[in-house]
């Protein structure tokens, strides 16, 4: 499942957008990757009368998650840099589940169902939830209403 998932997260690194973040949050460049989360984009476009991306933060204040009932991934209250320590979003879920999720859920789907950016999935293949969990407590609206 290794060799998959490096394949995959060299797929989508040939996104230049992909390419961009994966790269800054590889140097440890928050403050770009931010900037770059924040600024208007797919990410700030409104679902259900919120940010997309706070859905994929785990935002729970004016949300309602549906069937879903709650967020799978909380991003908002995720310790830093706990992504892929065991225990930790992408650490438990593995790259089995994250490359079927991404099939299933990912980002074919999340028209279809926008509570399924929450999953993890691509971000957790890409190497940067680490970084989202950063940008999701900086970007005004994606944790909290304000």
């Amino acid at each position: 499942w290794e060799a998959i998932a490096k394949l995959t997260r060299e797929a989508i690194a040939t996104d230049p957008d992909a390419k961009e973040w994966m790269g800054d949050c590889a140097r440890g460049d928050l403050d770009s990757f931010v900037a770059k989360s924040c600024a208007p984009g797919p990410g700030s476009d409104l679902i259900a009368g919120v940010a997309a991306d706070a859905w994929f933060c785990g935002r729970t204040t004016g949300m309602d998650w549906g069937a879903m009932g709650a967020p799978v991934a909380d991003l908002c209250n995720a310790p830093s840099g706990s992504a892929y320590r065991p225990g930790g979003i992408c650490a438990s879920v593995g790259n089995k589940q994250l490359l079927i999720d991404f099939v299933t859920r990912g980002p074919e789907q999340w028209g279809i169902d926008h509570t399924l950016i929450n999953v993890p999935s691509q971000d957790c293949l890409m190497g940067i939830l680490d970084c989202d969990i950063e940008y999701c407590r900086r970007c005004a609206g994606r944790c909290s209403a304000e």
